[in-house]
């Protein structure tokens, strides 16, 4: 525990403490830092003052060169320790997340919406700002677990905020949506660039691993 350390950030309210390197902690400190959430909560940790004004922490931790983006790899924004940072591009960035807030969604699982036209749930995927449709599907939590297999595919460890699904799935019936899936990837894109999942493969952030509880009990 000694190699971490508490970074406070205000937030609007009493402030809250956020998690980095202890080596990093004396420079970082000089700083003060603000939480900001946008519309669709989204959330930037921004310096308002010191040697690292107006810079993301984010950034300022993981030296991120300018044309790439920082992701979470556990997708918790209260880990800014170096080993949970990592430079990518926005689409890898966005596949980490969980789904954005919007007014009434038809669906609370990423990449799921219904489709009126078609009455059913319709899942769709986002790569290098493409969409891919992935088919329309009578349940939304197959629905869910279609996306979650796309993400998987193409994204890899990058595949985060995946959707929760129904942990009685059967192989056959996972199965069936990995192969439809996967016959609708191989037409937009290389196969020796996709990722099969297993039957096996479940549900939610394979890549997850979040702070452990003794961690984040001392920094809240």
């Amino acid at each position: 525990m000694n190699d971490l350390a508490g970074l406070l950030v205000t937030d609007g309210g009493e402030g809250r403490y956020v998690i980095v390197n202890a080596h990093r902690f004396p420079d970082l400190n000089q700083s003060t830092w603000h939480w900001w959430v946008n519309e669709k909560g989204r959330i930037s940790i921004i310096a308002n003052s010191g040697p690292h004004k107006g810079m993301q922490l984010t950034r300022v931790v993981n030296k991120t060169q300018e044309e790439f983006e920082t992701d979470h790899v556990n997708g918790d924004p209260r880990d800014c320790t170096e080993r949970n940072l990592r430079s990518t591009d926005r689409s890898h960035n966005m596949a980490n997340r969980g789904k954005p807030k919007t007014r009434d969604p038809s669906s609370t699982k990423k990449g799921v919406c219904w489709s009126r036209w078609h009455n059913g749930w319709r899942t769709c995927i986002m790569k290098d700002y493409r969409t891919v449709q992935l088919g329309v599907y009578a349940t939304e939590n197959d629905a869910g677990y279609a996306y979650n297999v796309a993400a998987q595919a193409i994204f890899k460890n990058y595949a985060g905020g995946l959707n929760e699904v129904d942990p009685d799935m059967t192989d056959s019936q996972k199965g069936y949506i990995i192969n439809k899936v996967m016959r609708i990837l191989k037409d937009k894109f290389e196969e020796s660039f996709l990722k099969k999942p297993s039957p096996r493969f479940h549900a939610k952030g394979t890549n997850q691993v979040n702070i452990n509880s003794d961690e984040r009990s001392r920094y809240e």
